[in-house]
């Protein structure tokens, strides 16, 4: 059995390495005779090194390019040649010259849609002509919605959709979109866990220097994943009065440092943090897992719907009932000093006794229903088989 994930994975970015990391070693241990390896599907963006910050920075970010490289060559079996589709045939001459017997698509924001006249879809919506078996897991399609892309995107999403055994996807905004766009497939749709509640965190690593730095001020360390905006300024502010301000990515104005983590760095540098602030989705999974109090700030309007408000990070805090964690400030129309109040409440009031056996579950239902999709599958092939 010849198994191929095509998911996001070459960007330097935590979220993208860990999801893709655990949706592969999900399938490895569904497939422990077969060969499963991702499909290397040329991604949009190219890695760049930062150029604004002077010259440390530059250099920062191409440790961390080198970090992440290594991960993904230690940890990961990827089809060769890279594959650089211009059109669907391409596409589709590739995974048949490869011999997949199975085709998974997922995680991530991979079915998020942006409007063209021409009809063309991201090449995760496979064609709807493949002739392999394929399924989604813990897929998304973000704010995609029937009404934000064009007539012809709507009828060769609608096709790919349809030849779909199985469709895992994270959030109830895909779910929504789906039902919308193939209102006979909803029995295919499975709102399912994202794929790194499966993965176990070790809450005793250490990171070195984080280590030395915060026996050195001796503080409460709070780190902060923020955009640059005014209230963000400000926040920051607040927050570094009583709190060593640790910034993660490009740093906010009013940070005491910044720190460039590589993946592992990454995942162990929760341990050290006493409150996370952050927009991002798994920087907040991450923290829950390290049992670190968490408030998730939807503070970039690129990444939730302008009038509901709904985001990836509003959808998770509101299934583990911790409503409180998640902030948008244009939404709830607060000030800088009120979300702080809000974050100092959570961080004081944090009780992880509950959490732990939700999460617990939480992995235990993402591994369930991968098995089932997987038999689903199966049982499929075997249907078309004894038909032929």
């Amino acid at each position: 059995m010849k198994v191929g994930l095509l998911t996001f994975f070459q960007d330097d970015c935590a979220g993208q390495y860990y999801q893709a990391l655990a949706t592969f070693n999900t399938l490895r241990e569904a497939f422990p005779e077969g060969h499963v390896e991702i499909v290397n599907l040329h991604h949009s963006r190219r890695w760049r090194p930062w150029v604004g910050g002077g010259l440390r920075r530059f250099a920062l970010s191409i440790v961390k390019h080198f970090k992440y490289h290594q991960a993904r060559a230690k940890n990961f079996v990827i089809s060769s040649p890279e594959l650089i589709p211009e059109t669907e045939g391409v596409v589709n001459h590739y995974l048949a010259a490869h011999g997949y017997d199975l085709l998974v698509v997922g995680s991530d924001v991979c079915l998020k849609i942006q409007k063209d006249k021409e009809g063309r879809l991201p090449n995760y919506w496979l064609s709807s002509d493949i002739g392999i078996p394929h399924l989604m897991l813990s897929s998304s399609s973000e704010f995609t919605t029937c009404k934000s892309i064009s007539e012809a995107q709507r009828i060769a999403a609608k096709k790919s959709f349809q030849q779909y055994s199985f469709a895992g996807v994270r959030d109830t905004m895909t779910v929504n979109f789906l039902s919308e766009l193939a209102p006979d497939c909803v029995q295919k749709i499975c709102l399912m866990p994202d794929p790194t509640m499966s993965l176990s965190v070790d809450r005793d690593a250490e990171v070195a220097k984080l280590k030395n730095l915060k026996k050195k001020v001796g503080k409460e360390f709070c780190m902060v994943n923020l955009v640059d905006t005014p209230l963000c300024r400000e926040l920051v502010h607040l927050l570094s009065k009583d709190c060593y301000v640790v910034e993660v990515g490009p740093r906010v104005q009013g940070s005491s440092t910044c720190f460039v983590p590589g993946p592992d760095e990454w995942n162990d540098m929760f341990n050290h943090f006493d409150l996370v602030v952050t927009t991002s989705f798994h920087e907040s999974i991450f923290s829950l897992k390290h049992q670190t109090p968490v408030v998730a700030i939807d503070c970039n309007s690129s990444r939730f719907v302008s009038v509901s408000g709904n985001s990836k990070t509003k959808y998770l805090m509101h299934s583990l009932g911790l409503e409180r964690c998640h902030i948008n400030p244009d939404i709830q129309k607060m000030t800088a000093q009120q979300v702080y109040d809000q974050i100092i409440q959570v961080r004081d009031q944090f009780d992880w006794s509950e959490l732990g056996s939700r999460f617990e579950k939480m992995g235990t239902q993402y591994r369930a229903t991968v098995s089932a999709a997987i038999e689903r599958v199966k049982a499929e092939t075997i249907n078309e088989d004894s038909n032929c």
